[in-house]
């Protein structure tokens, strides 16, 4: 038991939960209120993260493009339907 918590020190695992990192990572990418986002659903967090990584992948594929690069696969449509 010592054993699996020293390693989980060396790799900095925390007991935070995935909703707080969604929480965090929207706030800070899309310049909303984390109290904005504490408003939301489990659902509705989760629709967010998906469609923000989705939207990521399509913008850095175009930028990619623009910048004369020729990437290997086409990212999915972030405007799919996700549910």
């Amino acid at each position: 038991m010592r054993g699996r918590q020293r390693v989980a020190a060396l790799k900095g695992a925390t007991n935070a939960s995935i909703f707080s990192r969604y929480l965090s990572v929207l706030s800070i990418a899309l310049h909303i209120s984390v109290r904005e986002f504490n408003k939301y659903t489990m659902f509705q967090l989760y629709d967010a993260i998906e469609r923000y990584s989705l939207h990521l992948n399509w913008d850095l594929d175009v930028r990619t493009r623009l910048a004369g690069g020729k990437p290997d696969t086409q990212p999915e449509n972030w405007m799919k339907d996700i549910h």
